[in-house]
């Protein structure tokens, strides 16, 4: 199964002036696509919510960059 993100929002903008992104989740009743069409399906999936992404936690950097203090 092959999940696509939806069309970016005037919100994704305002969420990058905070240097922020939202999630993709997948579809609610995804057992049911798989059922219905099999593994080889593309879904869109949903963005989590604009506040949600707003307020959680922000890492700092990049996975795996060790800051060398220069």
């Amino acid at each position: 199964m092959t999940i696509r993100p939806s069309r970016e929002t005037f919100l994704d903008k305002v969420l990058k002036w905070f240097r922020r992104e939202r999630q993709i989740l997948p579809p609610l009743k995804m057992r049911d696509i798989l059922k219905k069409f099999g593994p080889y399906v593309i879904v869109i999936g949903r963005r989590e919510s604009f506040w949600k992404s707003l307020f959680r936690k922000r890492v700092n950097g990049k996975p795996g960059f060790k800051d060398n203090g220069l």
